[in-house]
C-alpha cells in the first residue's frame, strides 16, 4: 500500500508527509518534528540543515516550535502527533494565546 490515497483509502502520514515536502524543503522554512517514525520518514525523503528532528522529548515539538516563532523572522513547521499533544496538555492553551512577531 503507497502512502497516497486511493478511492476508498484514507491517505496515510508517509503520503501527507511526501505531499507538503516540497514547500518544507525551502531554505526559509524551519521544520520541527516529533520523534520516532515521522522523523524516520522526513529524513527518508531528504534530509535539510533546517528540519530539526527532536529526539528523547515527547510532547515537547510543539512548545520549540514557539520558541523558534518567538525569536526567528519566519514561522516554524512543526509535525506534532496526538500522542505528543497529551504528553504536554499544558502547553496547549499558551500556543494560541502568544502571538510570534510579524
Amino acid at each position: 500500500m503507497s502512502g497516497t490515497a486511493g478511492a476508498d483509502e484514507r491517505m496515510r502520514r508517509d503520503g501527507a508527509l511526501a505531499a507538503v515536502y516540497p514547500a518544507l524543503a525551502r531554505d526559509d522554512v524551519v521544520v520541527v518534528t516529533i520523534m520516532g517514525t515521522v522523523a524516520v520518514e522526513l529524513y527518508q525523503l531528504g534530509h535539510r540543515p533546517n528540519f530539526f528532528y527532536l529526539e528523547h522529548a515527547m510532547g515537547l515539538a510543539s512548545s520549540l516550535g514557539l520558541g523558534i516563532a518567538l525569536s526567528l523572522p519566519s514561522n516554524p513547521v512543526v509535525v506534532d502527533g496526538d500522542g505528543s499533544l497529551l504528553m504536554n496538555l499544558a502547553r496547549s492553551p499558551l500556543s494560541p494565546a502568544t502571538t510570534p512577531p510579524t
